[in-house]
């Protein structure tokens, strides 16, 4: 699938436009950041394909991931109030360049609590990416009537714990080498 195809198509039905944004990474490199749209499912399967193993360990807890085409578009094919992604690329002269992280909440239209998950590419870490990510998510999620995020992630996996303490996420549980966090959500400034 070319990306002419991808930003050539319209976006689905409750599409919230107002999640864009661009934004100059640390480097001076110009990024966009866009809700994730059903025909984000390739790319996505082709970035977790190429994934390294430790990443994939980090985000999925096992070094290998083969999703097939019904998981893939689970999740590219979101509701966006109480299943959201964002993805961020590298913005070059106005197209989408490499892909360089996704974040994403998924809740339930019963419950105000939502499970949130971040993933940036190695190259791109410690470039205030995964915080900016965790902040829009926020946002947004206040917006639609979210209370509060849980996550978990692996206890050796130090970027996440820096990540959640840095965003005011709290250690709920830690069983079996796997760290379970929350945090209430209230406005948020997700500049």
């Amino acid at each position: 699938m070319s990306r002419a195809n991808q930003s050539s198509s319209s976006p689905p039905e409750g599409y919230p436009h107002e999640l864009e944004r661009r934004v100059e990474a640390e480097s001076g490199v110009t990024l966009r950041i866009r809700p994730v749209l059903p025909t984000d499912a390739e790319r996505l399967g082709e970035e977790i394909h190429n994934a390294d193993a430790q990443t994939l360990y980090m985000r999925f807890f096992t070094p290998t991931v083969h999703l097939d085409a019904a998981r893939l578009r689970y999740l590219t094919e979101v509701d966006y109030v109480h299943r959201l992604a964002l993805v961020v690329f590298v913005d070059d002269d106005g197209t989408e360049g490499e892909g360089v992280a996704i974040a994403r909440y998924e809740g339930k239209p019963d419950s105000g609590v939502a499970e949130i998950a971040v993933t940036v590419k190695e190259n791109w870490r410690q470039a205030g990416l995964g915080k900016m990510l965790v902040r829009l998510l926020e946002s947004a999620a206040v917006d639609r009537g979210i209370t509060a995020f849980e996550a978990m992630y692996l206890g050796g996996n130090e970027g996440a714990a820096g990540l959640m303490q840095s965003a005011g996420f709290e250690v709920d549980q830690v069983e079996a080498g796997v760290v379970t966090v929350s945090k209430t959500l209230g406005p948020v400034d997700a500049a």
